[in-house]
């Protein structure tokens, strides 16, 4: 897969020290770009500075600050319109960009700033960005929202099932986001799973993210950011997933709607 934003212009705003933030590609899942070399077309540059960045966003509208990316291996990452193509050196590491954190969505996008020495004003280009993403199998489950029930116990656990059986390999590396769509009051939920050889006897379930990430309050979603190695997964031929569900508190059997969103990896 090759991502071509194709030449479309760019701007300063007039400074030579803060640059500007001009969105070149569309909004992308992250689902599949873990890492990517970045090739940058410079046209028409008339004295300003150009550098490859990326914004995330965990819905595609609210979006963090972009972050320039380090694509060319050493500092500077800004190049000047002298040379018309300028070329990556090696795969950029996305989940690890300087300052920004990983999320379910991204855009990638030109930072311009002013050439020391350029006329007062602002100046502009005209950018074309080639990212190559490194080759990834990937899946993602959206299955639809489930009832979700305790066991009248905010000590004790059980688990809903929200998927069949699946098979386990998908799933090398996972990022699960869940949403409580009503309650009852006193229900809490996050990700989970079990494990089996045969699809028929199924392993004790575990949490999916590394840290417990309880959610009880109906409405907000819990967004998973980055990818992580279900190590409890081991050698199992098939997994499920759904939600551990307890209560905040009390000894009433609470209940509630929960929404599961899981992408995997596979190499």
């Amino acid at each position: 897969m090759v991502i071509e934003t194709g030449l479309k212009p760019v701007a300063t705003q007039k400074s030579t020290s803060t640059p500007m933030w001009n969105p070149l590609s569309q909004i992308l899942p992250t689902t599949a770009l873990s890492s990517a070399r970045f090739d940058v077309q410079v046209t028409g540059d008339r004295d300003c500075e150009i550098c490859p960045a990326v914004e995330f966003s965990n819905d595609g509208v609210t979006w963090d600050t972009p972050e320039e990316v380090d694509w060319k291996g050493s500092l500077p990452n800004y190049i000047d319109g002298s040379t018309e193509w300028n070329y990556g050196d090696g795969f950029v590491d996305l989940s690890s960009v300087a300052g920004t954190t990983y999320r379910r969505f991204c855009r990638f996008g030109a930072l311009a700033k002013n050439a020391t020495g350029a006329a007062a004003g602002p100046q502009n280009a005209v950018v074309n960005l080639r990212i190559r993403p490194k080759s990834l199998a990937t899946q993602t489950l959206a299955p639809p929202p489930q009832l979700v029930s305790s066991i009248s116990s905010a000590v004790d656990v059980t688990f809903v099932p929200a998927t069949g059986a699946l098979k386990a390999g998908n799933y090398q590396a996972m990022r699960a986001t869940w949403r409580l769509l009503s309650t009852t009051g006193l229900v809490r939920v996050q990700g989970g799973l079990q494990t089996s050889d045969d699809g028929l006897s199924w392993n004790s379930a575990v949490r999916i993210r590394a840290a417990d990430s309880w959610t009880s309050t109906a409405g907000a979603w819990d967004y998973g950011t980055a990818f992580e190695a279900p190590v409890f997964l081991g050698t199992a031929e098939l997994v499920r997933f759904g939600f551990l569900v307890s209560n905040v508190s009390g000894a009433a059997c609470e209940m509630g709607y929960a929404r599961l969103v899981v992408e995997g990896r596979s190499t």
